[in-house]
């Protein structure tokens, strides 16, 4: 459901891996920033686009330092 509306919404502009930067087709996860496991917030602020492996490899761990700066996210 998310992907639908990812794909209504970007109006057929690319989706990009949050994580990666790598472009992502048809077959991509949406990943919750803050583990749902850990904080069950299925909010939009907390959904991003990210590839299957790298979701699947992130699992319900926190998002490191490292891996936000790579993805651009300021904490300014």
């Amino acid at each position: 459901m998310i992907n639908e509306f990812l794909t209504h919404h970007t109006s057929g502009k690319p989706v990009y891996c949050v994580w990666s930067d790598q472009r992502l087709r048809d077959d991509y996860d949406i990943d919750h920033c803050f583990p749902f496991a850990a904080w069950p917030c299925g909010d939009a602020w907390n959904l991003m686009p990210a590839s299957k492996p790298i979701n699947i490899q992130k699992s319900n761990r926190l998002v490191t330092e490292s891996a936000l700066k790579r993805a651009g996210v300021s904490g300014n």
